[in-house]
């Protein structure tokens, strides 16, 4: 994802004059933070935010339109709760393939915009154009995700602790 946000964010900056970027790195690419975007000319580099592991990353998706992640279940609901268009990018590689899952199950529901890893490179950019000149989508697909996204499971939880604590 790292690799194929950095390739559009200069192009996407220019054209769009009041977007601020904000990168959050993953670990893997952590040491090259700095080393990327280093052509990039300093007025547009004044709307980019490069960032590692961010503890408070719902004060920053609060603040977002749009939101490019992978497809984690706890993510994703954290998204969803505050109702955030979001692209997915799953990853493949991990455990028994549960973002795939993950992120299937919400594209069935229109409540994210899936593409692939492997077709990251030619499909983002299209796709972030798409939602910055399509409010009213962009809001949608927030919506739906909200709406696909369970909103009392600590009440649930909750409940099934009790539950199973009086059959004791």
């Amino acid at each position: 994802i790292d690799d194929s946000v950095e390739k559009i964010v200069p192009r996407l900056l220019k054209k769009h004059p009041n977007l601020i970027v904000i990168h959050v790195f993953g670990r893997l690419n952590e040491k090259s933070l700095h080393s990327r975007y280093q052509n990039l000319d300093d007025p547009l580099k004044k709307r980019l935010m490069l960032k590692t592991f961010l503890p408070d990353i719902y004060n920053y998706a609060a603040a977002a339109d749009i939101i490019i992640t992978r497809a984690g279940a706890t993510s994703l609901a954290g998204f969803g709760i505050l109702g955030k268009a979001c692209i997915v990018i799953p990853a493949r590689h991990l455990v028994d393939g549960h973002q795939i899952e993950n992120a299937l199950a919400l594209e069935k529901k229109s409540a994210v915009a899936l593409i692939t890893e492997d077709r990251a490179g030619e499909e983002l950019e299209k796709q972030v154009e798409y939602l910055l000149q399509h409010s009213a989508e962009r809001t949608q697909l927030g919506e739906r995700l909200q709406e696909a996204t369970p909103s009392d499971a600590a009440e649930r939880l909750a409940n099934i602790i009790i539950t199973e604590a009086t059959r004791v």
